[in-house]
């Protein structure tokens, strides 16, 4: 899974979105699979005050895996969102966030909002990317 994270993190750095985080498993158990692309100071405040845990970004966008949710909506709409307040403070203002059927859930931090079409795409695509295994698996049978 690891490799398919990563993959789906590139697929958004190489769409123009360097600051990536692609992560799985925030539901299902203890062990996260993640990578991220986001500064490292933020990173670092991020684990070292055990955000992971509090941090309700992962399961609002599982929980809208139909749509794309922009931070703002986040932070707006959703009590216990004060992950997203601390991320103002290291400069990540604005971004969006979403998931794929199998549970990867992808954050962009960037302050120029993507096209609909352009998100449509690159959602597909990433989807394409963490089903592969279980297609693998389908045709192995």
């Amino acid at each position: 899974m690891a490799s398919l994270i990563k993959r789906t993190a590139d697929l958004f750095r190489d769409a123009g979105f360097p600051e990536v985080s692609v992560g799985r498993a925030f539901q299902e158990s203890s062990k996260v699979d993640f990578v991220t692309a986001f500064r490292p100071e933020w990173c670092e405040h991020y684990f070292s005050n055990n955000f992971l845990d509090r941090d309700i970004l992962p399961r609002v966008a599982l929980a809208n895996s139909d749509r794309t949710i922009l931070w703002s909506e986040i932070s707006e709409t959703w009590p216990g969102a004060g992950v997203m307040n601390a991320a103002r403070d290291f400069g990540l203002n604005q971004g969006f966030a979403l998931s794929t059927s199998s549970g990867v859930v992808i954050s962009v931090a960037t302050n120029i909002p993507p096209s609909e079409r352009g998100l449509r795409d690159l959602s597909a695509q990433a989807e394409q990317i963490c089903l592969a295994p279980s297609m693998a698996r389908l045709t192995a049978l």
